[in-house]
């Protein structure tokens, strides 16, 4: 995943992926470049982002963080 560092996109991608500036079309070219050039590191954050869906946004846990969410 290679995404802006704005919003809430590094809160949900966390350690998963590669952040550019956002507007910095050189910053991207150079995060897309060290991925296809990288085959062990696109399999890390593969692995990685494979483990935080699993942990964090399958549908049982979203209905958990809810149900928590609003009994708290």
């Amino acid at each position: 995943v290679v995404v802006s560092n704005v919003s809430a996109l590094p809160e949900v991608v966390g350690d998963c992926g590669e952040f550019f500036q956002p507007g910095c079309s050189r910053d991207l070219t150079s995060k897309l470049k060290l991925l296809l050039n990288d085959s062990d590191l696109r399999n890390e954050l593969a692995h990685k982002g494979f483990q935080r869906v699993q942990n964090l946004f399958t549908e049982n846990r979203m209905v958990d963080q809810y149900v928590a969410l609003y009994y708290t």
